[in-house]
C-alpha cells in the first residue's frame, strides 16, 4: 500500500540557524514527504542558499510575510525560536488543529529560550516541543513553567536530541579534507575560536586580543563568528552585539597577518571535525563542540552571566572544560589541552548526557515523529494555541484600536525604540492603514542605542533629544517590556507632562479628556 504524502511548514526568521533546521527537513524528504521553506523576504536568497542541494519538486519557497498558502494542505508546522517564533506561527490565519512543533536552535539557555519576561506566552503557541536534552529544562524554563503552569499540559515534549550536530558521527566531514581545503596543514593541531555574539561576551569585551594569542601558538586558528556578529542590518546583532564593529573587515586584517589564522563561515561541524580544542565563552557552539568529547577552553564572560543569569548550562556546564580570566591563562590552556585531550574526559561524558537524548541520531528521530503525529500515533493537545491564536488576534486588534486614537489626537508622532518590537508595530501600522484605519503620522523613530540603523522603512532613526519635543506631538513606546525604562527617559528628556502612550496600558487613555472634563466641570 502506497503511504500517504504529507506538507510540512519549516519556518526561519533568520538566515543564519538553517543549519539547525536543515537536518530535519533532509530526514523528512528522505522518507518522500513534501516541505515548504518559509522566510522574510530579506533573508530568502540566503535561505535558498542553504537548501540548494535538497532542492526538488518535493520542496518549495515562500515569503513568510506575504505567504499566499493553501493551509489545507499543511500538515504541520515547525520553528526552531520557542522564545520569537515568526510571524508566520504568529499569525492567526494559520492552522491550531495541527501539530505545532517548536525546538531550540541551541544548547545554552541565556536566559531566552523559555522568555518568562516578554508579553505573552509565545511558547504556548506551540503543541510540541522537540526537547534536545535534560539540560533544556535548567534554567529559563523553571521561570517561564511559573508563570505559564499551563505548558505542563499544553506542550507535548518529545526527546529528541540536537539534529544539526548528527553529521559529526556519521563520517561526513575528514578533518584533513577541511584543513587542505583551507590552505592548513593538517599535521598542524586545530583551535577552533566560537563566540556567541552579546556585548558581554568574549568577542566584544577581547575577541581581537584573544585571535591574535592563539596566533601566536603553533597552531592552525579557525575562528567562526555567531552570524549576529557579521549582520550589519539585523537591529538585535546592532543593539546587542557588535555596535557596528564590521568584524568581517577585521578578520581579513588578521588574516592578512597571520598566515595560520583562517576566518571560516556557514555550518560550524565541518570545524568541529577538524579542530583538536575549542575555544568559547558562553555559546551552543562550545557544548555542540563537546558532544564529540574533545577538549573545550572556556573564556571567563562574568558580566555575561550577570546579564543572562547563571541556572543554564552555558554557566555550569563549563566545568566540563578549563575556565581562562585573560589571554596570558588562555595560551597555556590550549597548549594543556593539546597535551592532554582525554583530561576532563569524565566529566565532559557526563555533561554529554545532559545535554543531548539521542547523540548522532536527532534528525531521522525528529523526522518520524513528525510522521508520527500528522498521522496520529502520537497524541498531541491542540486547545492552547488555539486560545493563544485568539489572544493574539485580540492583541492585534487593541493594539490598532490604540493607534487610531493616537493618530486622532496627535498630529506628529515618533516612536522611542528601534528594537524588534519597532518592526512588529510598523508591520502591524502597515496592516491596519490597509484596512483603512487612520494610523500615526511617524516623523522619526527615537533610540539611545550606539549602533541603531539610520533609518527602518523609510523613517529616520535619530537620538532622542529634549529638541524632540517641538517636532513631535507625542512618544509612543515601542517595547512590550522596556516600557518603565523609557517612560522614565521620556520624563528627562521631554518633562513629565509630555505626552508618552504605552500601547499596553489599561484604558482610559493616557491623559483625560480635557475638553469633555472642562465642559462637564463648567457650570
Amino acid at each position: 500500500m502506497e503511504s500517504k504524502s504529507y506538507t510540512v511548514l519549516f519556518e526561519h526568521d533568520v538566515a543564519g540557524l538553517i543549519e539547525h533546521l536543515r537536518p530535519v527537513v533532509q530526514a523528512w524528504l528522505r522518507l518522500g514527504q513534501c516541505a515548504v521553506i518559509a522566510a522574510p523576504a530579506g533573508e530568502m536568497n540566503s535561505v535558498r542558499s542553504g537548501y540548494r542541494e535538497l532542492e526538488s519538486e518535493r520542496l518549495r519557497f515562500v515569503d513568510s510575510d506575504n505567504p499566499l498558502l493553501d493551509w489545507s494542505a499543511i500538515s504541520a508546522l515547525v520553528n526552531d525560536q520557542p522564545d520569537t517564533p515568526g510571524d508566520i506561527c504568529r499569525s492567526t490565519t494559520s492552522r491550531w488543529d495541527i501539530p505545532r512543533i517548536t525546538m531550540n536552535h541551541g544548547l545554552t539557555d541565556k536566559k531566552t529560550t523559555f522568555p518568562a519576561d516578554i508579553l505573552g506566552n509565545t511558547v504556548g503557541l506551540n503543541n510540541v516541543l522537540f526537547a534536545s536534552g535534560p539540560a533544556m529544562f535548567c534554567g529559563s524554563w523553571v521561570a517561564y513553567t511559573e508563570k505559564w503552569p499551563e505548558i505542563a499540559h499544553s506542550l507535548k515534549i518529545i526527546p529528541i536530541g540536537a539534529p544539526k550536530t548528527d553529521c559529526l558521527f556519521d563520517g561526513t566531514y575528514c578533518r584533513a579534507e577541511v584543513l587542505n581545503d583551507l590552505g592548513l596543514n593538517p599535521e598542524w593541531p586545530t583551535v577552533l575560536y566560537a563566540p556567541t555574539y552579546q556585548q558581554e561576551a568574549s568577542l566584544e569585551v577581547a575577541g581581537e586580543a584573544i585571535i591574535r594569542t592563539l596566533a601566536s601558538l603553533p597552531v592552525n586558528v579557525l575562528v567562526r563568528l555567531h552570524h549576529f556578529s557579521l549582520d550589519q542590518q539585523h537591529a538585535l546583532a546592532r543593539q546587542r552585539g557588535h555596535h557596528g564593529r564590521v568584524w568581517a573587515s577585521v578578520m581579513k586584517t588578521i588574516e592578512a597577518e597571520c598566515p595560520n589564522v583562517r576566518h571560516v563561515t556557514g555550518s560550524s561541524n565541518p570545524y568541529f571535525v577538524a579542530a583538536d580544542v575549542l575555544v568559547g565563552d558562553a555559546s551552543g557552539a562550545s557544548f555542540e563542540y563537546v558532544l564529540q568529547d574533545k577538549p573545550v577552553v572556556f573564556y571567563d564572560v562574568p558580566a555575561f552571566f550577570a546579564c543572562h543569569g547563571t541556572e543554564g548550562v552555558g554557566f555550569w556546564g563549563r566545568n566540563a572544560g578549563t575556565i581562562v580570566h585573560d589571554t596570558a591563562e588562555l595560551g597555556e590552556a590550549v597548549l594543556d589541552a593539546l597535551a592532554n585531550p582525554e583530561k576532563s574526559s569524565g566529566a565532559r561524558k557526563e555533561l554529554i548526557d545532559k545535554l543531548v537524548y539521542h547523540r548522532g541520531d536527532a534528525a531521522r528521530r525528529a523526522a518520524q515523529a513528525l510522521l508520527h503525529l500528522i498521522e496520529g500515533d502520537l497524541e498531541y493537545p491542540d486547545w492552547g494555541p488555539r486560545t493563544l491564536l485568539w489572544q493574539e488576534r485580540l492583541l492585534q486588534c487593541y493594539l490598532l484600536e490604540r493607534l487610531a486614537r493616537c493618530s486622532r489626537e496627535f498630529n506628529r508622532v515618533a516612536l522611542f525604540g528601534a528594537g524588534l518590537h519597532a518592526h512588529r508595530l510598523l508591520r502591524l501600522m502597515k496592516r491596519g492603514g490597509g484596512a483603512a484605519l487612520s494610523m500615526p503620522h511617524l516623523v522619526v523613530i527615537l533610540d539611545d542605542g550606539d549602533a541603531v540603523p539610520p533609518e527602518i522603512d523609510g523613517i529616520p532613526v535619530k537620538k532622542p533629544e529634549p529638541v524632540w519635543s517641538e517636532s513631535v506631538d507625542a512618544v509612543v513606546i515601542a517595547s512590550d517590556y522596556h516600557q518603565a525604562a523609557i517612560r522614565k527617559r521620556c520624563r528627562e528628556l521631554f518633562g513629565p507632562e509630555f505626552p508618552v502612550i504605552d500601547l499596553f496600558s489599561a484604558f482610559p487613555w493616557h491623559r483625560p479628556c480635557v475638553q469633555l472634563n472642562k465642559a462637564v466641570n463648567e457650570p
